[in-house]
């Protein structure tokens, strides 16, 4: 129980932290306006889809270096 708490502690503080930031941050852009959230809202799905093709190019990369390192070319 005690090694739970000790790596778990740090863990839930840490997402606590987090989760009160991104709420923080939502509430900060809320009361700037209109334009902002509408600039914020585009901007985000701009840089989730810039995240999905760098992940899939990742998981790409990493299926074929593991491939080869498979194989047991260096």
């Amino acid at each position: 129980f005690r090694d739970f708490l000790k790596y778990s502690i740090p863990v839930m503080l840490n997402e606590l932290i987090w989760g009160t930031g991104t709420s923080v941050n939502a509430a900060i852009i809320g009361h700037l306006g209109k334009s902002v959230v509408a600039a914020n809202s585009v901007t985000q799905v701009t840089r989730q889809l810039a995240m999905i093709v760098t992940f899939g190019v990742a998981n790409a990369t990493a299926i074929i270096l593991g491939k080869v390192l498979g194989e047991g070319k260096e």
